[in-house]
């Protein structure tokens, strides 16, 4: 259970960080997403987004693309967890940060947004249930 608490702040402080850095953050739905190669080997996935709801700043307006960029010891990284999603998968997107999970210099973080735990994320995300019915898939 401290595990569980413990993964959960850290979990809240990156979200806010990541937040207050952002230039843009929104609501994505994933839409596509295939494996790529990394160092020759397709251990890797791309991911495209569909931007549907602006949370802070702008909503872009054409669909982006995250994917695992780099692999480690630890395994691939890149542009965020979002691209272990699925397709119908909702996402939530920072733009303009300073990505800590890669060297290769994204200003791009994607994650599940059911995994969010940042008040202002959670608060967007109930603004969304409430008007689902205006949320093209």
């Amino acid at each position: 259970m401290m595990l569980d608490a413990r993964a959960t702040a850290d979990a809240l402080k990156v979200e806010a960080s990541y937040f207050e850095e952002a230039s843009n953050v929104y609501l994505a739905r994933i839409v596509h997403s295939k494996k790529i190669s990394i160092s020759g080997l397709k251990l890797g996935r791309q991911v495209t987004l569909r931007p549907v709801q602006a949370i802070k700043g702008i909503l872009p307006g054409r669909q982006i693309k995250i994917e695992d960029r780099v692999l480690t010891s630890c395994g691939v990284v890149g542009d965020g967890p979002a691209t272990s999603g699925h397709v119908g998968q909702m996402a939530i997107v920072f733009d303009g940060v300073r990505n800590e999970d890669a060297a290769h210099g994204s200003q791009r973080y994607a994650f599940l947004a059911d995994r969010a735990h940042e008040p202002r994320l959670l608060a967007a995300l109930n603004r969304r249930k409430v008007r689902a019915d205006k949320v093209p898939e």
